[in-house]
């Protein structure tokens, strides 16, 4: 009531305008705060305040929903007045990728990422330079350019420890769809020299298929074995973070694969050669499944790697370990993600006489995903085997003088 009061005998006075619309922003009656917005952009002659009013106006608007004519050049004005304070870009990046104009949001974000110098208002809702990071990844990927893409938010995965909780979210779901950059993840020939485990026939090998290098681990792990057989359990896509591309094309292996999304099962029986079974994992019968595909009884690679966690652990205990052996196996428990799984399934995997080879691999330190184990009867070399406590870093642990400077 006083700054009503005030508005009344002095109603041209921006600062009573602003306070005035600040207050009814509070209180959510925005049309009562849009009124008084407006006023004191009218009234204000410092640029820093008018923009400030020119962004919680767009905010408002914004709230009250099908208002895109009005907030993007009431946001655009804003940065015209300021165009080195970061929170319109940000604001605009938003709201363009909420209506999928991709390009617009991906200019912006560009921009604000550009020529922004200052850290921002934390009352006008701006995270950090993180947030335009994001928007520009996001939009990158609609636009085409995946491994920009990719690229950013990996940068934003590396530092999610100093991400709003919010942004966290945003991004673990985004890594886990769009994956890792093929800098990061991808072994090509010209790496060979630097590859610690060298088998027959490696010196062959052009590129990689792995999300972090399992493929080169089971070769280096079986010499070089070709004409092996698999089972691998949540292939998804046939090529991309695939750990038994490489096996197939190029040394020759048969195997059978399951996973439940179609649209992967579809792809894969169009771009691979082996069987893929489109199905539930946890309802299969795989003593069936292997004997309709001519497995063998010592089988040299299983793969399980699921969504969640929990699932995996189901689906490997209802592997038929009394019946098949599998020479290696990896299993992936996210325990950076979930810590539930880890210790479960190592405590089982080791009552049916395997060993651990590997443990807690990651594709950065802190983010380890997956073990690595082996059958007795594999004669594993002993620096292909690591399970002290620390984090593995699969770069640093299947490399020589790799740079790792996006792996701390």
């Amino acid at each position: 009531m006083n700054l009503i009061n005030e508005y009344i005998n002095d109603p041209t006075n921006p600062d009573i305008n602003f306070q005035l619309a600040y207050e009814y922003d509070t209180l959510g009656q925005l049309a009562s705060a849009t009124t008084h917005y407006l006023k004191a952009i009218d009234n204000y002659v410092e640029p820093v305040k008018v923009y400030e009013s020119l962004v919680r106006v767009a905010n408002c608007f914004n709230r009250v929903g099908d208002r895109s004519q009005t907030v993007t050049p009431i946001l655009k004005r804003a940065i015209s007045v300021a165009p080195d304070q970061p929170e319109a870009y940000y604001h605009l990046a938003r709201f363009y990728e909420a209506q999928r104009s991709w390009h617009d949001s991906y200019m912006i974000a560009s921009l604000g990422l550009s020529v922004t110098t200052l850290e921002g208002n934390k009352l006008l809702d701006y995270p950090g330079r993180y947030g335009l990071k994001f928007f520009k990844a996001v939009a990158a990927w609609w636009i085409g350019n995946t491994e920009e893409s990719r690229q950013l938010m990996f940068e934003l995965f590396l530092d999610i420890d100093n991400l709003s909780e919010e942004f966290k979210g945003y991004v673990l779901r985004n890594i886990n769809s769009i994956g890792y950059p093929e800098s990061y993840s991808a072994y090509f020939q010209d790496m060979h020299d630097r590859f610690k485990f060298k088998f027959e026939g490696s010196e062959n090998i052009k590129r990689n298929y792995s999300q972090v290098f399992q493929d080169l681990y089971i070769l280096a792990a079986l010499k070089g074995k070709r004409n092996g057989y698999y089972l691998e359990i949540g292939s998804n896509d046939p090529y991309r973070y695939n750990n038994t591309a490489l096996l197939e094309k190029q040394f020759g292996w048969k195997g059978v694969s399951v996973d439940l999304d179609f649209s992967s099962v579809q792809k894969f029986r169009k771009d691979r050669d082996n069987p893929v079974l489109h199905a539930n994992a946890l309802d299969l019968d795989y003593v069936q499944v292997l004997a309709s595909n001519n497995a063998p009884k010592t089988i040299d690679y299983l793969q399980v790697d699921c969504e969640p966690p929990q699932v995996s652990l189901q689906i490997l205990k209802k592997i038929p370990f009394d019946v098949v052996k599998f020479k290696i196996i990896t299993f992936e428990h996210d325990y950076y993600l979930d810590q539930s799984v880890r210790e479960e399934s190592r405590e089982f995997l080791r009552s049916k006489n395997y060993e651990l080879a590997v443990s807690d691999i990651a594709y950065s330190k802190g983010r380890n995903f997956e073990d690595w184990w082996v059958h007795p009867s594999v004669n594993l070399a002993s620096p292909l085997k690591d399970i002290n406590d620390t984090v593995k870093v699969a770069r640093e642990f299947m490399f020589y003088g790799i740079d790792n400077k996006n792996s701390s």
